[in-house]
């Protein structure tokens, strides 16, 4: 199986808070958004440079089964990875598998809980 990371996504309980830090303070560009109706989740992709690494805010609403209490620390959502051959061949990462996206118009995603 061929991987490929795409970006580190991490939780937020203030987006705009975290869009004015990460925006504002460390100079990052906002170059992508997306309401998710299905968690009540929204996320914001943001890059410090064309072709570079990717971070993605993930922000859930009151009401969403992943609007859940955490402390400093535990904010990492996922990681992503970009495949090339789902269904895997074997098994060997089923355990890790938590969700892929159902977009037909963005390339498969796996992402991944190491926990």
């Amino acid at each position: 199986m061929k991987t490929k990371f795409t970006y580190t996504g991490i939780r937020t309980k203030d987006l705009e808070k975290s869009l004015q830090f990460y925006v504002q303070v460390l100079g990052m560009k906002e170059t992508g958004r997306s309401k998710i109706d299905q968690n009540k989740g929204t996320t914001v992709s943001l890059t410090t440079h064309d072709g570079g690494p990717v971070l993605e805010l993930n922000y859930y609403e009151k009401g969403s089964p992943f609007d859940v209490e955490y402390v400093a620390g535990e904010g990492m959502d996922h990681l992503a990875f970009q495949v090339d051959d789902y269904p895997f061949p074997n098994s060997e990462l089923e355990p890790y598998l938590v969700q892929i996206p159902p977009d037909p118009r963005v390339p498969l995603y796996v992402l991944v809980n190491w926990c």
